[in-house]
C-alpha cells in the first residue's frame, strides 16, 4: 500500500543518513543516499533522487547532526520532510473547487464541500480533509492520497465538510473510495449552529467500491451548512477507510 512505502522510505531516509556514508563526515552524498535507497528495494530511481532531494532540501545542518548521533530533526524539519516525500510518491493534487453556479431561492440545490476539517487525518496535504472537498476525483477503489483518511486504521474519526450555500437538506451524498461501509453517523448543523443527527448505523462491507451512498434527509427544515460524518474503523478491522466527496442536496434560502 502507498502509505506503508510512504513510511518504509522516511524510516530508510533517515535510518541512511543515520548510519553515515563517507567516513569523514559520517553523513552520506545525495548520490550515495540515492543508491542506497534504490539498493534497499520497494522503490525506483526517480522516487529514491526525490526523497533524497526532500531530505537534504529539508534538513539543515543542525537537523542532520541531530540525525546522525541519534536524535530527532526539529518537527518543523520532520513536517516538510514527510510532505515533501508524500509528494514524491503521489504527487500533489489540487481538487476541483465547488460549483459556482447561483442558486435559486426555493429551488432545489446540489454542492459538493468547499472546506473540510477533521478530528483526525493522515497527512497535511495527501490524505488530509480538505482532499474530500470538491467533486470526487478517485476513479478507481484503492488507498489514494486524494482522498481523506484517519491518521491510524483502526479508530473513530469524524470528517465535518462545509458548504457555500445553506440549503433546507433533503439528501447527502458521500463518496467513499476505499474500504467503504464504515459511516457510523451523519449530522447535520444549520446556520444557527443547531445540530441533527440524520443517520446512525452499524459498520457494514460494501458492495461496491468507490461508493456513492445516499442518506436521505427529513424533518430539517432550517438551512444546514455543514454536514459531520462518523466512521468507524474498528468493527470491519479492514484498515483505512476513505472519504473522496461530500455532496449536499437541498432547497436554497
Amino acid at each position: 500500500m502507498m502509505k506503508m512505502k510512504i513510511l518504509s522510505v522516511l524510516a530508510l531516509s533517515a535510518g541512511l543518513i543515520a548510519c553515515g556514508g563517507d567516513s569523514s563526515s559520517n553523513v552520506p552524498t545525495r548520490d550515495e543516499l540515492v543508491a542506497q535507497i534504490v539498493d534497499a528495494g520497494g522503490v525506483d530511481q526517480v522516487v529514491a533522487e526525490c526523497a533524497a532531494d526532500a531530505l537534504f532540501s529539508n534538513l539543515t545542518e543542525a537537523d542532520l547532526t541531530a540525525v546522525v548521533a541519534g536524535g530527532d530533526p526539529s518537527e518543523e524539519a520532520q513536517t516538510a520532510f514527510t510532505n515533501a516525500v508524500l509528494d514524491c510518491l503521489s504527487g500533489t493534487v489540487i481538487t476541483e473547487p465547488p460549483s459556482t453556479d447561483a442558486p435559486i431561492v426555493g429551488a432545489a440545490f446540489s454542492q459538493w464541500a468547499s472546506n473540510a476539517f477533521a478530528t483526525s487525518q493522515y497527512g497535511v496535504t495527501s490524505w488530509s480533509a480538505s482532499r474530500a472537498t470538491g467533486e470526487p476525483d478517485v476513479v478507481d477503489c484503492g488507498d489514494n492520497g486524494m482522498a481523506w483518511a484517519p491518521s491510524t486504521t483502526s479508530e473513530v474519526a469524524t470528517l465535518t465538510v462545509q458548504f457555500g450555500t445553506p440549503v433546507v437538506p433533503s439528501e447527502i451524498n458521500v463518496v467513499q473510495s476505499y474500504n467503504p461501509g464504515t459511516i457510523t453517523s451523519i449530522e447535520v448543523v444549520d446556520v444557527n449552529g443547531d445540530s441533527t443527527v440524520v443517520y446512525s448505523g452499524v459498520p457494514k462491507v460494501g458492495a461496491d467500491c468507490p461508493a456513492a451512498s445516499a442518506f436521505p434527509v427529513t424533518g430539517v427544515t432550517t438551512a444546514v451548512d455543514e454536514v459531520n460524518i462518523t466512521i468507524d474503523e474498528t468493527v470491519l478491522d479492514l484498515g483505512w477507510s476513505e472519504v473522496d466527496a461530500v455532496q449536499l442536496v437541498g432547497i436554497a434560502k
